[in-house]
């Protein structure tokens, strides 16, 4: 009895941990809407979306709030916009909330929106400090590729209080691309390549600015890496936060009138390499312990 009773338990909850609310998305032609929910955080089962739009003028709007959020996107065509949004469960005492994303656009004049920043609640909602060190921390990844003229990507990363670790890895290759990136955490850390003719990259890392032994042990960091190659491209980095070390490393190369400007804030190490390969370009660098 007593083996049946155990294997009767791990049956359940093996079945637990493989429970997850799927959505698989499908959609071709022009003009096409998709909208999709999943609250997940009273079930404690993963959120998966994944979704496929093919043609002109298409949209993706989508919201996720659980412990475990995956979101898996690719759209081929002009015109299209993603709209996504993750957010882990106020009250996590067994230890994890993670957000993923992957993006692919194919085309020109696409817009992909994602947004996994978060609010703290007051403490009523489970957060609670003592409850979460550093292996039970949010933890949100995004990675987005974008071929194609005239494409823009937006993330925002981060939470308010209970910071998360951040990474996001993107890629653009066309003309007059746009890319947006705020990360606010206890590790930030973003790659950012593009290729073509004015473009244009704006990376925001603002790191923890409170350190509790109880919550966190370990180092902290806003760190960074961007490729730019052709000519007339700009890139902004600005790191501020009290870590443990800011870098910044940013190459602009095989074009021209190419500019960098990088921001460093916080009484920390400070570290930047910067590198450009052409004429007519600039580079501004400012290392200070406060603005």
């Amino acid at each position: 009895m007593k083996k049946l009773v155990f294997l009767f338990a791990m049956v359940l909850v093996v079945s637990m941990v493989m429970a997850q609310k799927t959505t698989n998305l499908w959609q071709s032609g022009n003009g096409n809407l998709a909208d999709v929910t999943q609250m997940a955080c009273a079930s404690g089962v993963d959120n998966v979306i994944n979704a496929t739009q093919s043609g002109m003028t298409n949209e993706l709007n989508t919201f996720q709030k659980g412990y475990d959020n995956t979101i898996d996107l690719l759209q081929n065509g002009n015109g299209n916009t993603a709209d996504m949004e993750q957010e882990t469960c106020d009250m996590d005492y067994y230890g994890h909330g993670y957000n993923t994303s992957k993006v692919v656009q194919f085309g020109h004049n696409n817009q992909a929106n994602l947004s996994q920043m978060e609010t703290d609640g007051n403490g009523d909602d489970g957060w609670f400090i003592v409850d979460l060190p550093e292996r039970d921390r949010s933890m949100n990844v995004a990675e987005a590729v974008q071929s194609g003229n005239r494409n823009s990507y937006n993330l925002d990363q981060g939470r308010e209080v209970i910071r998360p670790g951040n990474e996001s890895y993107l890629v653009q290759s066309g003309i007059g691309n746009d890319a947006d990136i705020d990360q606010l955490g206890i590790k930030n850390y973003s790659e950012i390549r593009q290729t073509g003719n004015s473009n244009t990259a704006d990376l925001s890392q603002t790191g923890s600015d409170y350190w509790n032994p109880i919550d966190f042990t370990g180092d902290t960091y806003d760190e960074s890496y961007s490729w730019q190659t052709g000519a007339s491209n700009n890139l902004k980095v600005k790191q501020t936060g009290e870590v443990d070390e800011q870098l910044a490393e940013s190459r602009q190369l095989n074009g021209s009138n190419n500019k960098t400007k990088i921001i460093q804030v916080g009484y920390t190490i400070q570290n930047v390499n910067s590198w450009q390969g052409g004429t007519s370009d600039e580079i501004k660098i400012k290392q200070i312990d406060e603005e």
